[in-house]
Parts: C-alpha cells; structure tokens; sequence
C-alpha cells in the first residue's frame, strides 16, 4: 500500500464527511506491515466519537479495497504540536496563542507571540495583550518561518477573545473554566 493509493482510497471519504486530510504517512510498523497514519481536521472541531465511526468506515474500505493488506491505521487530529502552514490552520485556530517566526522586510528574522485574530489567505492579525494594552500586528503569511499555537493554561482575557473576533459562544467556549 503506498501512501497515494491510500490518499485516493480514503479523501473521498474523509471530505464528504467535512474533514480535510491534513496529512497522511505510510511507514514500516514495528511487528511488520505498514504503518499508515492520517491526520484530519475540520472547521469546528473534531469530536471522538465522529472520529472513532470514521475510522471504523476506513478499515472497511481498506479492507475493501485490499483485504489481504498487513497494516495498522492510526486516524488522529492536527493536535498543538503541527506547525500553522495554510490559510485553513490560522482560520481554525482564531482566538489561540501563537508564537511566530517571521523574515522581516530588512531579512532580519524576528519573533512575535500574540492570539490568532482575523486572517485571510494572505495575513493574519495577532492581538497582543501587553500589560492590560491591546495592539494588533499584521503579519503577511508569506514572511512566517515557523508557527506553533502555544499549550496556554490560563484563561483568556475576554477582551483579548473580542479583539480577535470571536463570537460569544467561542468566547465562551475558550474562557471556560474546569
């Protein structure tokens, strides 16, 4: 099984359910066979148990397909660790704590942390909270180097949330405490 064959098998699958295919890697699985793991993500979020049905409707069409194929599928999520690499990555992580690394225009690289405001294909605002004052930095993707959201375990400021156009029940959602 090679890793375009497995693209061609399960997009359609994946995208009439909402879900992008992020990424997918085939690799030698430790026991022997192959290794296959596919990363989705969705506009709204991801739930388990959406995940666990969709999963179970790969294997079926994998075995489908290939009912002899020795392998192992791991169906997983973007996750906080991947970098921000496409339009589609800022739009979904409005409102998170980013640090970026960007070229500047001299081509000196610079550092900027701030929350993902509002973004298009090209730029992406970042709000930064800088002792209770609020700027707003544009940042033209094509200059970013590297980009990670940031674990944060605090709550959010619900001025910041606003100020990087989220809607009351996304605010909601961010600002919850357990």
């Amino acid at each position: 099984m090679t890793a375009q064959h497995l693209h061609r098998l399960v997009d359609p699958i994946i995208t009439t359910r909402g879900y992008d295919v992020d990424d997918l890697t085939i690799s030698p699985a430790a026991g022997g066979g192959t290794a296959a793991t596919i990363v989705v993500d969705r506009d709204g979020g991801v739930e388990l148990d959406a995940l666990a049905t969709l999963t179970r409707d790969l294997v079926e069409a994998i075995d489908a397909q290939s009912p002899d194929a020795d392998y192992t599928l791991e169906l997983t999520t973007r996750g906080v660790d991947r970098p921000l690499t496409l339009p589609r990555h800022w739009r979904r992580a409005q409102g998170r704590r980013v640090e970026i690394d960007v070229v500047g225009a001299d081509g000196t690289p610079e550092t900027i942390a701030g929350r993902i405001g509002a973004s298009t294909d090209a730029t992406v605002e970042l709000i930064r909270n800088q002792r209770g004052r609020f700027t707003t930095v544009t940042v033209d993707l094509d200059s970013v180097t590297k980009a990670i959201v940031g674990v944060d375990f605090t709550a959010p400021n619900r001025t910041e949330l606003e100020l990087c156009g989220l809607d009351a029940a996304a605010i909601a959602r961010l600002t919850r405490t357990n």
